[in-house]
């Protein structure tokens, strides 16, 4: 950074977003005739966001939640903060001249009716060091009809046994359910995984769905819901220091429930986008997909995406007659995994896909992190 900058990060100037050389964006006094370059590279920070009054936003120790519907920041305490934000595109836009989630805050992010993903455009500093939650069905986490293949299918229904039901995919596909009813006249046929994309989006969306279990003396499990979609711009910087966390995994399929129910499939991951000049990862950034649920009256469910780079369980060791669950993709292991586990009862869900996670930053320093699936080079 150059000492002109570092003495108005430290004291205060008036600055506008500048540009490096390199490319870079940092902060710099305004000289007359300037040109405004956005810092931002999804949409343009010099037209977009202008007339909002922008001041620094910290989140405190507790729980916040923030939803995308209708735009509103709840505290711990229950009452609503006011936040600058505007919809650009699919994503609702906070912005904020810094903005921090200190150590003991939770922001849990939600948008369960437009399925707007969240962004944050900070003019000054990004520092994340307590949790940001967009997992199971966070903002930005897609229905079934734009997911289309995405999606894991239901698994088939027989009242002596349904099939399980098929993964949610994204970057990573989703595994397949197993059959249900092995002692009777035919096996139900389990959900096959939802088929991943074969390039990254343009722009950050949430993962999909795992199909339901079939039907058996009752209906099937749930599958899990995908993970949400989060955009985050700073002109100065960004970062996840040791304790931070960005989850957007997708959750775990429910279990059976019931005789001869199936397993629902796991959710998959959704996205994540960091970008800034200056991007330092020290914490845990994970998109992982969630584990299919067990079949049967006492079946587990799968675990939801895990905050590391290990996979998901399926759930299993509940019923005998139930089959268990796969587990979701994680790390380099993009896919889910199938389930073969065929039983008299229900059959287990398959295992939901990874989303992504993509950062833009000349000064990428990820030493420490845990980063799951691996990072890919944003735009």
């Amino acid at each position: 950074m150059r000492a002109g900058v570092l003495a108005c990060v430290l004291f205060g100037c008036n600055f506008h977003p500048g540009v490096l050389d390199d490319g870079g964006t940092v902060m710099i006094d305004t000289p007359d005739g300037y040109t405004c370059e956005s810092y931002a590279s999804l949409f343009d920070t010099c037209t977009v966001g202008t007339t909002l009054t922008k001041s620094a936003l910290t989140l405190t120790a507790g729980s916040w939640e923030y939803n995308t519907d209708s735009g509103t920041l709840t505290a711990p305490n229950g009452s609503t903060v006011a936040v600058p934000h505007q919809i650009i595109g699919s994503l609702d836009v906070v912005f904020v001249t810094s903005f921090t989630v200190d150590t003991n805050a939770t922001l849990r992010l939600v948008g369960p009716n437009m399925d707007r993903g969240f962004g944050i455009a900070a003019e000054g500093a990004v520092a994340i060091r307590g949790v940001i939650d967009l997992s199971d069905n966070g903002a930005g986490a897609r229905d079934d009809t734009p997911c289309d293949t995405l999606v894991g299918t239901k698994g088939q229904g027989n009242n002596g046994g349904g099939g399980g039901g098929g993964g949610g995919a994204f970057k990573g596909a989703g595994g397949n359910g197993s059959n249900g009813n092995s002692d009777g006249a035919n096996e139900s046929k389990g959900g096959g995984g939802g088929l991943a994309i074969a390039t990254r989006p343009a722009i950050p969306l949430g993962g999909c769905d795992g199909g339901d279990g079939g039907d058996g003396m009752a209906s099937g499990g749930v599958g899990g819901d995908g993970g949400g979609a989060l955009y985050i711009a700073s002109a100065v910087s960004i970062t996840i220091e040791n304790n931070g966390v960005i989850d957007a995994g997708g959750g775990g399929g429910a279990e059976g429930g019931d005789n001869g129910d199936g397993g629902g499939g796991g959710g998959s991951g959704g996205m994540i986008v960091l970008d800034s000049a200056m991007v330092r990862v020290a914490g845990i950034v994970v998109a992982n997909g969630g584990g299919g649920g067990e079949g049967n009256t006492n079946g587990n469910p799968g675990q939801p995406g895990q905050r590391s780079a290990t996979r998901a369980s399926g759930g299993s060791g509940g019923d005998t007659n139930g089959g268990n669950g796969a587990a979701g993709g994680a790390g380099i292991d993009f896919d889910g995994l199938s389930t073969t586990d065929v039983q008299t009862g229900g059959g287990g869900g398959g295992g939901g896909g990874v989303g992504f996670i993509a950062i833009k930053s000349v000064a990428l320093n990820t030493m420490g992190a845990v980063i799951s699936p691996s990072l890919e080079t944003w735009p």
